[in-house]
Formats: structure tokens, C-alpha cells, sequence
């Protein structure tokens, strides 16, 4: 498959591995949520989880449409 000139996949496979920590990190405060049973903050958390998945799959579908393997594959 022949690659866009353009796309800068090192640039795009580094802010898909800062996306898997920031989703590590709300995973850990998901965890000590639990601790304080605060049902709000459990939900507003899962919510800011949510938005990072789509994200990684975003960014996964670009990186995997220009004919790339993202970080570990």
C-alpha cells in the first residue's frame, strides 16, 4: 500500500500512547471512586473513559487506514 506523504504516523502513534495513559490514569480513579462510593464521580469518570475510547479508536482507524500498525501490534 502506497502512503500519504503527508501523514506523520510517529506524531499520531505518540498521542495514541498518551490517550492509553490518560485512560490508565481515569482507570486508577475509577478504582479509588470506589472507595469514597461517590456515585457521581463513578459516573462523571466511566463518562471521561468513554471519551477516550473513542479517541483511541479514532486514532486507531487513521493510523490503520493509512496502512500503518499501530503501537503493539
Amino acid at each position: 500500500m502506497e502512503h500519504n506523504e503527508t501523514f506523520n504516523y510517529d506524531k499520531l502513534n505518540k498521542f495514541l500512547s498518551y490517550i492509553h495513559m490518560g485512560n490508565e490514569v481515569f482507570r486508577v480513579y475509577y478504582k479509588h471512586s470506589e472507595k469514597i462510593k461517590s456515585e457521581e464521580l463513578k459516573k462523571l469518570v466511566v463518562e471521561i473513559q468513554e471519551e477516550f475510547k473513542k479517541h483511541e479508536e479514532k486514532i486507531t482507524n487513521i493510523i490503520k487506514e493509512e496502512g500503518y500498525a499501530t503501537l503493539g501490534e
